[in-house]
């Protein structure tokens, strides 16, 4: 199974070919990219990051990561741990840059917290009054 079709299982909406448009290095937002984890050859997850600009002197670079997805069986284990020292040991998370997590509301990983990340910011959301189909909006 290629990723575009992992994640749409993932997910579970629109289609494989919609995953694999939104993946391409054509449609792809500037400064996102898209990660998946594999075990044994399977997606078990997946995740979006974003590189964030900052406007005052000094701070920090941001990485901010939304749309995760872990596969229902694998909740519960060390996935999250694994996404965290990956981004840890391999984009400085905790070190040289700082990492926003979007999580649905009743959801708290504690992996976060054994990363000693915890609540920072208050996020609103915005939503579209009509959601949109057309591939042609991200």
């Amino acid at each position: 199974m290629d990723d575009a079709a992992a994640i749409h299982e993932l997910h579970r909406c629109g289609t494989v070919a919609d995953v694999s448009e939104r993946l391409s290095p054509e449609r792809a937002l500037h400064g996102t990219t898209f990660h998946v984890v594999e075990s044994d050859g399977e997606v078990i997850a997946a995740f979006a990051l974003v590189e964030l600009g900052r406007m005052r002197p000094g701070a920090l670079p941001r990485l901010l990561m939304h749309e995760m997805r872990i596969r229902h069986r694998f909740r519960g284990t060390n996935v999250v741990d694994d996404i965290l020292t990956w981004l840890a040991d391999r984009k400085g998370v905790g070190r040289d840059r700082e990492l926003l997590a979007l999580t649905p509301l009743e959801q708290s990983p504690s992996a976060f917290r054994r990363f000693t990340a915890g609540p920072s910011h208050q996020v609103f959301k915005w939503a579209v009054a009509e959601p949109h189909t057309s591939l042609d909006h991200p």
